[in-house]
């Protein structure tokens, strides 16, 4: 029996990912009205956030997290006064439910195996650390650790939560799983849903160029920057750098200049999804893989850290449509007609080569540049490369022979040294 409803429930998981290939995913965010619940709720919903602290740094602080397992009680280590350290501890009883408590294990399992990953790969990761608050609560399973209703959401051992926007889950939406999230404007709930895909006409191709004077200039000549007022960030922080230490004036403060962050983080994510969703008409984006990490860390970092060159360089990543060249095609100096790299300064703004070549934009120029780049390269990344006797192309194909023949001798190293 148990065999049976085993391989029942695994041909359910394996339909289930077939099915939601073809279709699209989506998180709607619904925020928890906190005038309509009572104040049992409220404590419930505090008391949920810190016990997944403790179950969370349980977990890590455990000899293997891979045997670690949650009861209804777990071990909570406490300051201890005579000796100025964490070192006492205390067993507390769980009120969290237990699907909820078996993810929060599993998000500890998953952060070690993930360090793991990056050790593998060369990188330099620490360990694991505790966390002083929790922010978010998986709720793994629809009708299970949460039921939606027609005006409120049901959670496991908290209760009823009244939402506003409940009526954007449509009912040929796919429900898969759902966060209860803790931010310092409230509680929210993000529920992550599976639509059907709604196919639209695309036409045209565009090429994206990244920049510090102009934040995106497009191959049509269209030039794009944006602006965030962060006056009111910096006052905020000035009043929580004058409170005291430990007191509930330095509390209130902390929180007011954590709104204040999470109002300038949605301001910059709106910005940046509607500028995605104006790439989505086209057949194919083109964009270079700019290392806007350095260009932060030089000479640039004020004006790429007001920018939301990286949410916007992600988001058209993940769009079907994308093609990302390399960043070290040489884009702004190469002459389109004569095909020579001519050095050009900063200060000047316009381009022009010996050829007799003259562009009056060198940013249009470069984003022109990177359209041509893609298409010789190749399709977006829903369609196969094709071939090119690009020399960038054929030294990326060289660097990974020589990496893969690299790899094979040391396994063979390895294997004799055994």
């Amino acid at each position: 029996m148990e065999d049976s409803k085993r391989y029942r429930i695994k041909q359910t998981g394996i339909e289930t990912r077939l099915r939601r290939l073809t279709m699209d995913c989506r998180i709607i965010e619904l925020k928890v009205d906190q005038s309509k619940i009572s104040k049992k709720i409220k404590l419930r919903l505090e008391q949920c956030f810190f016990e997944a602290k403790w179950i969370y740094n349980a977990a890590i602080a455990s000899q293997n997290v891979f045997t670690f397992k949650t009861g209804k009680t777990v071990e909570v280590k406490t300051f201890n006064p005579i000796s100025g350290i964490c070192d006492l501890t205390e067993e507390r009883n769980l009120t969290i439910g237990s699907q909820i408590r078996q993810s929060l294990v599993n998000r500890a399992r998953n952060n070690v195996l993930n360090l793991n990953k990056l050790r593998k790969k060369g990188t330099k990761a620490g360990k694991l650390k505790f966390k002083n608050e929790i922010k978010s609560l998986p709720l793994v399973q629809n009708g299970g650790d949460f039921r939606i209703k027609k005006n409120f959401i049901l959670v496991q051992k908290i209760g009823k939560l009244f939402v506003n926007g409940l009526d954007q889950v449509k009912n040929n939406y796919e429900i898969a799983n759902a966060n209860l999230i803790k931010k310092a404007s409230g509680y929210y709930i993000n529920i992550t849903v599976f639509i059907p895909k709604v196919k639209t006409e695309k036409s045209g191709e565009i090429g994206l160029d990244f920049g510090i004077k102009d934040s995106v200039v497009d191959s049509n000549g269209v030039k794009l920057n944006w602006s965030f007022d962060t006056k009111k960030i910096k006052r905020d922080a000035r009043r929580l750098s004058k409170k005291k230490k430990g007191s509930k004036n330095k509390l209130k403060a902390k929180k007011k200049l954590q709104k204040s962050y999470e109002k300038l983080t949605r301001q910059k994510d709106n910005e940046a999804n509607q500028f995605v969703s104006t790439l989505k008409k086209y057949e194919k984006v083109v964009i270079q893989n700019e290392n806007l990490k350095g260009w932060q860390a030089g000479l640039f970092g004020k004006q790429i850290q007001e920018t939301i060159l990286g949410r916007i360089k992600t988001k058209i990543k993940n769009l079907e449509t994308s093609q990302v060249i390399d960043r070290f095609l040489p884009t702004t100096q190469l002459c389109p007609k004569c095909e020579i790299k001519n050095k050009i300064p900063l200060s000047q703004r316009d381009y022009s080569c010996s050829c007799g070549y003259y562009h009056p934009d060198r940013d249009v120029k470069a984003a022109q540049t990177i359209l041509t780049y893609g298409k010789i390269l190749g399709e977006p990344k829903t369609k196969p490369v094709e071939k090119t006797t690009s020399f960038w192309d054929t030294f990326s194909i060289l660097s990974k022979l020589n990496s893969e023949k690299q790899e094979a001798l040391t396994s063979e190293v390895v294997h004799f040294k055994k």
